[in-house]
């Protein structure tokens, strides 16, 4: 049970079960703590051997053993290539600023590409530190690595100088740079300071990421070049234009202007998943995946269709949530949908301006609905690969408690009956204030969310965690008999012989003795593998409770402590939220009668809080909708 001081405990992530689903192929992850705030953004070449390093504790440093430490849960974004994986982890540093970014480098500063202003021939170099001119520093980089990859490709391309000044000053003849075509040779006057100016230009536009501005500018100066008979300045820009084509065409993350955003759709095996990218202004700065709870005229998954689940999703969504500013200009969709017309129609009528939605898509914007879609089946991958890993933790659970090994001195009377359904109520508070009782739901196929409930709890002695653990499973259980509440096989309890006594006691008396209840209590050190775990033999009107011996398989002890842990950090989660709540609350608003507005009028009458509190009742009296029994109320609330 959550007590004030489990507060600050952390949740282990499986990271195990976690890695068995993970892609080997290239791409982005994020890390999320228990509050679902990012902590730490990544690249890979391969997703799965670069994740499984952060859990290899003997190569950990102090840095990522915190960060590991906190890591609740970590979503994967798969790319074609590299270089895509590199530009979308830029743009979700720069529009997330993760804290781990920084901490988990070798300073507390971004790296930047600057353009040395001031001199007759700029130079380009690395810079760390807080950018001092957005027209003279560019960035910031999420790597030292990029800021090279990115110097190298200019030199090639625009050969523009990177030496040190001291060495720029006092050159006799052009160096090794020059001799191997990645310098103009300005040290010693070889091209123009017109020309040198022009090619800085040209990086400065390459580097504001007007790739597209840079390509048609250059395209005019080698139309130009070539009519004025000068062929080789011709063929230079040529071959500038080719490197910068080669380029753009492989950044399907940075390609082109628009706001878009593009939704794929996989159905396989009974799972669905909609996968969403965000583009704005031609780059894209993250996804998300959604398994949109279908209308129940839809039917079973096994009866639906992609085209189906988009014509009931976007409406919802769209109606819903506004993702990183709104509906875009245009979306993309995998499948066509039926009732195009009517949902163009709808999101025109709610954001009042014309969306185009398209599924038939070329280039760049294919390339975009491409990745959509593999990130849409990946989800649906591991989807069923976790429905397996379930499935035998379930089978390893029902041979323990249930099968012809269990472990229970007095077996179960009915040892046919099977686990489908877990349930797992936690209580979380801090001192005896903000209690509150969760309960969460698994199945063969993981975590039911859709089923996860929080209970304020009401009792008088709001310290005591048994009598607000009696009043939870009252109010779950005394509702089973309508259509929220189907009963768990299975009903875990945090907790020791005391606990799940109670628990037992108050299911006996709402007739609810069909279900399994079992406890799980920390042993004397208090370790994971190390748990006492208590079963109730419910007898006439009576029952009784045996000790168990630990499962003999380590998956059914994997799955209940998952349980255990799951339902410990959401009830952790709910009592800070709450906790956060009280602690923002205005003073006024816990009077009865006050509500937002009239703490506004109040406010606003006496200038701020302490012009109430010292204020009579009689001029608590003069503001509007504050009756002489409502300020004789504040009056005394206030000095209380």
């Amino acid at each position: 049970m959550s007590k004030n001081n489990d507060l600050n405990s952390k949740v282990k992530f499986d990271y195990k079960h976690f890695l068995k689903s993970t892609s080997r192929l290239t791409g982005v992850y994020q890390m999320f703590d228990i509050h679902d705030q990012l902590l730490y953004v990544g690249k890979a070449k391969n997703l799965k051997n670069r994740l499984s390093s952060y859990f290899n504790k003997q190569a950990q440093s102090i840095k990522t053993q915190a960060l590991v430490a906190k890591i609740a849960q970590i979503e994967t974004t798969l790319t074609e290539t590299e270089v895509e994986a590199l530009l979308l982890e830029q743009n979700l540093i720069k529009l997330h600023k993760p804290p781990y970014n920084i901490l988990l480098r070798d300073d507390k500063s971004y790296p930047y590409i600057q353009v040395s202003q001031h001199h007759e021939y700029p130079r380009l170099s690395f810079y760390r530190g807080k950018a001092k001119d957005s027209k003279t520093c560019y960035g910031p980089y999420p790597s030292t690595l990029a800021v090279k990859e990115s110097l190298s490709f200019m030199q090639k391309i625009f050969k523009v100088r990177q030496c040190q000044d001291s060495y720029f000053k006092n050159r006799t003849r052009p160096c090794l740079e020059y001799q191997i075509e990645r310098c103009s040779g300005p040290c010693v006057g070889l091209i123009s300071a017109e020309e040198y100016a022009e090619d800085v230009s040209h990086v400065q536009l390459f580097l504001e990421g007007r790739s597209q501005e840079l390509t048609r500018a250059l395209s005019i100066e080698m139309e130009t070049a070539s009519a004025k008979l000068e062929f080789e300045k011709a063929a230079k820009i040529r071959d500038q234009i080719q490197a910068l084509r080669h380029v753009q065409a492989s950044q399907v993350v940075s390609n082109s202007k628009g706001d878009v955003d593009v939704f794929a759709v996989c159905l396989d095996r009974g799972f669905h998943s909609v996968q969403l990218l965000v583009i704005r202004d031609g780059n894209m700065l993250g996804g998300r995946s959604y398994v949109p709870e279908l209308p129940p005229e839809l039917g079973s998954t096994e009866s639906l269709s992609e085209d189906v689940i988009l014509n009931a999703f976007l409406p919802q969504y769209y109606s819903r949530q506004q993702l990183l500013g709104g509906v875009p200009q245009e979306i993309l969709l995998s499948h066509e949908v039926v009732d195009l017309s009517a949902i163009e129609g709808y999101l025109e009528t709610l954001y009042e301006k014309k969306i185009k939605i398209s599924s038939k898509v070329r280039s760049h914007r294919k390339s975009w609905l491409e990745m959509a879609i593999k990130n849409a089946r990946q989800n649906v991958i591991n989807k069923v690969q976790n429905k397996a890993s379930y499935n035998e933790k379930f089978i390893a659970l029902n041979r323990w408690l249930l099968g012809a090994q269990g472990n229970v001195d007095n077996e179960p009377s009915d040892p046919e009956r099977v686990i489908h359904r877990v349930e797992c109520i936690d209580i979380s508070h801090t001192g005896g204030k903000e209690a509150l009782g969760a309960i969460v739901v698994f199945d063969e196929s993981g975590p039911l969310k859709t089923d996860y409930r929080k209970y304020n709890i009401r009792s008088t002695d709001i310290g005591d965690d048994i009598q607000s653990m009696q009043e939870v499973v009252r109010r779950r259980f005394e509702k089973h008999d309508t259509r929220e509440g189907r009963l768990p096989d299975l009903f875990l309890v945090d907790g020791g012989k005391t606990q799940v006594g109670e628990v037992a006691r108050t299911l006996q008396a709402l007739n609810c003795s069909s279900v399994l209840v079992l406890g799980i209590a920390k042993g004397p050190t208090r370790k994971a593998g190390a748990e006492n775990y208590f079963y109730v033999e419910f007898s006439g009107h009576g029952f009784k409770l045996l000790q168990l011996k630990p499962p003999n398989t380590g998956d059914a002890e994997l799955l209940l402590q998952e349980v255990r842990d799951e339902a410990h950090r959401f009830a952790i989660t709910g009592h800070r939220s709450r906790r956060k709540k009280e602690f923002f609350q205005s003073s006024l608003e816990k009077i009865p009668g006050i509500g937002a507005e009239r703490r506004r009028q109040l406010l606003n009458h006496f200038g701020g809080l302490q012009g109430v509190k010292q204020a009579s009742i009689e001029d608590l009296a003069q503001v509007k909708g504050v009756s002489h029994a409502l300020a004789t109320k504040i009056y005394h609330q206030l000095r209380s």
